[in-house]
């Protein structure tokens, strides 16, 4: 696995048993966005402004280890509350002990992990450097190309020129510059024997709500996008199956053990929302409609969808627990025999699930202990979008407009004040693809989809497969002796190179798909 800059910091913090923690960090080391994520799955996480809002943070948050960021100098907290808390402190120098820290906040924090991969590199060559030294190391790795990372914009103290083509290439605010961070992070993680498939969907996803087929540098993109799909397939052919016996005690590992894994939550009322076709590129756009509204903490995870990765078999296996495709009843009554058979007192709790609604607000939502609602505002979009090139850009602009005409945030926020835990995910993800102009004689299959074709045996398929060099997939535990036929990469069973977006096999935003807890 590949370190991050901030491991360090976790560890330190991981290591209190206080119920109580004060974070001594005046680098503002804390705000960074993947640590703070990484922290609030462990630690209810606050940062200090004030003796009032942070009692109240404590009243609410008693069951949980928590962790008070001191980050504002002079600051001075409750005399209670830090004597009775474990005290510990971040700086830079526990990161780069080599390196001046001055000369370090010089430095946009979301460069630090390029940093830290080429200090890591050095660190044993490396004597104490000052801050001129510092300063001039790091400039240096900028224009050999070894560091990705933007000088704030402090006057006088740049008495060394970073030459105009660099600085032009790593505007922090620049697709080109967040598009070559990615990059490099997801191949880092490819580089892993042990590929954590679901960090890389999460950059991935990241990544491809950039829109990078529309980049100059739209090669690498297609190149990288194509090595994910190899080892992907790979991945799933060889171990897909052994993923339906992983624990789910932190969560579901596949989608067909959420409802178990919801189960297990003390908590007495429980929400669950599906935003059908949600990979993690509409993740990105459906967080920042929500940070808008004052939606903005989450528990961010991922689980994997049934494959194929079609409405009628994900979805039903999410709300239900099943599997076995021709095990599988209605959404609804699944969702109810999932609360009655997987729920303490199940059978006693009140339950529904709300399929296909309009994104308002409902009354009637408060009524039921465990509650599931399936929003379809983004593969509604996803199927009507016309593409006039290789992306999905269209489909997330619209988006972002439609959202706002919903009360999706105040639909979460009301269901957070009334006490349900709130739990968002997808029944699949979707891919922008190109026609294959091959045609299944629909006489011999059973069932046909865009980017899937279910064959009644194995005989059938390979005969298809063969002729147009075609994937097919045997799992016993999904489609009995079925056979699944699908299409490689971001091809689809469309007249050639007709563009469109669609789901149903084996693309990692199709089958790699968010599940968050909003926290509040």
């Amino acid at each position: 696995m590949m370190k991050k800059w901030f491991d360090i910091l976790l560890d330190k913090a991981k290591r209190s048993y206080s119920q109580l923690m004060v974070v001594n960090d005046p680098d503002q080391l804390g705000s960074d966005p993947l640590l703070l994520d990484l922290l609030k799955q462990d630690f209810a996480v606050v940062s200090f402004q004030g003796e009032l809002s942070l009692r109240q943070f404590i009243r609410q948050h008693q069951n949980r280890q928590i962790l008070i960021l001191l980050q504002k100098e002079a600051a001075c907290l409750p005399f209670d509350v830090e004597q009775n808390a474990d005290l510990i402190s971040w700086t830079l120098t526990d990161i780069f002990p080599r390196l001046d820290s001055k000369a370090l906040r010089m430095f946009e924090m979301d460069g630090y992990q390029s940093i830290y991969e080429a200090y890591q590199e050095s660190a044993d060559t490396l004597g104490i450097q000052d801050e001129q030294q510092t300063l001039f190391l790091i400039r240096e790795w900028i224009a050999m190309g070894k560091v990705l990372v933007r000088e704030k914009d402090y006057a006088g103290i740049a008495n060394v020129k970073t030459p105009k083509k660099t600085e032009e290439v790593l505007d922090k605010d620049s697709s080109t510059y967040n598009y070559a961070r990615l990059v490099k992070d997801i191949r880092k993680l490819l580089e892993q024997d042990k590929k954590d498939w679901q960090l890389i969907a999460r950059s991935w996803g990241d990544l491809e709500s950039l829109h990078p087929a529309e980049m100059l540098e739209a090669d690498s993109y297609f190149a990288l996008d194509h090595e994910i799909s190899q080892l992907f397939h790979e991945y799933i052919i060889q171990e897909y199956d052994q993923l339906f016996f992983a624990s789910y005690i932190n969560g579901p590992v596949t989608i067909n053990q959420t409802m178990r894994y919801l189960s297990t939550l003390e908590n007495e009322r429980i929400a669950l929302l599906c935003f059908d076709g949600m990979g993690f590129p509409e993740w990105v756009g459906l967080k920042s409609y929500m940070r808008a509204n004052q939606c903005g903490d989450f528990r961010e995870n991922a689980t994997f969808a049934i494959i194929p990765t079609l409405t009628s078999s994900s979805r039903n296996s999410l709300f239900s627990g099943e599997v076995f495709l021709d095990n599988m009843g209605s959404e609804s009554s699944g969702f109810n025999k999932a609360v009655d058979n997987f729920f303490l007192h199940g059978k006693s709790k009140t339950k529904r699930l709300f399929v296909n609604t309009d994104g308002k607000w409902d009354r009637d939502y408060l009524n039921y202990d465990v509650l599931g609602i399936v929003f379809d505002i983004i593969d509604n979009v996803g199927h009507k979008s016309i593409l006039f090139s290789r992306s999905k850009k269209n489909m997330h602009h619209q988006l972002q407009e439609l959202y706002g005409q919903t009360q999706i945030a105040l639909t979460i926020s009301t269901l957070l004040k009334e006490g349900y835990r709130v739990f968002l995910t997808a029944d699949h993800g979707s891919i922008w693809c190109s026609g294959n102009g091959v045609k299944a004689d629909k006489y011999l299959v059973e069932e046909r989809a865009l980017r899937a074709l279910i064959y009644p045996n194995l005989k059938l398929a390979e005969e298809f497969a063969r002729k147009h060099d075609l994937v097919i997939m045997q799992n016993q535990r999904i489609l009995g002796e079925k056979v699944l036929i699908l299409p490689p990469g971001r091809e689809m069973f469309n007249p050639a190179d007709k563009l469109g977006i669609s789901h149903g096999a084996i693309h990692i935003e199709e089958v790699v798909i968010p599940f968050v807890e909003v926290l509040s």
